[in-house]
């Protein structure tokens, strides 16, 4: 069964261990560069009121993930949206699409509000053939 999961949540289906050695593989694929992360610096970020990291996760492996960062930039709130990362043996299954709609809806109901716009910028620079992946959603980077 696929969960999708919102900061903490995750810790109900991969122990803080896992989820680190799982997040450190996604991004370490996405930057084509060793990441290391504190697990301590992990726990963090699943607990910051600016951070929002949503988690695609089956049968104790992590499928996806993307992370939004609200900005308060009056009268706009700017969600930076970072770290969206795919699996490789599960790319082209959806899961991108189903954490980044997840950000949104989330992003909305946490940081949204009736006085208040917001924005959502992509910094992932996008790879060869992903650009249409993310005009399909909607998003458009900051850098080409």
């Amino acid at each position: 069964m696929v969960h999708t999961c919102v900061d903490e949540e995750v810790l109900q289906h991969l122990s803080l261990f896992v989820l680190r050695q799982e997040y450190e593989a996604l991004l370490t694929r996405l930057y084509r560069a060793d990441v290391s992360i504190d697990v301590v610096e992990l726990h963090d970020l699943l607990q910051a009121s600016t951070e929002i990291v949503v988690s695609i996760v089956a049968d104790e492996q992590l499928l996806a993930t993307v992370q939004g960062s609200v900005l308060q930039v009056l009268p706009t709130r700017l969600m930076v949206v970072s770290n969206v990362v795919t699996h490789d043996d599960y790319e082209g299954q959806g899961y991108g699409r189903q954490a980044l709609t997840a950000l949104e809806a989330t992003a909305r109901k946490r940081w949204g509000s009736a006085s208040r716009s917001m924005k959502a910028l992509l910094t992932n620079r996008t790879a060869r053939g992903n650009s249409t992946f993310y005009e399909r959603q909607g998003w458009y980077p900051l850098t080409p």
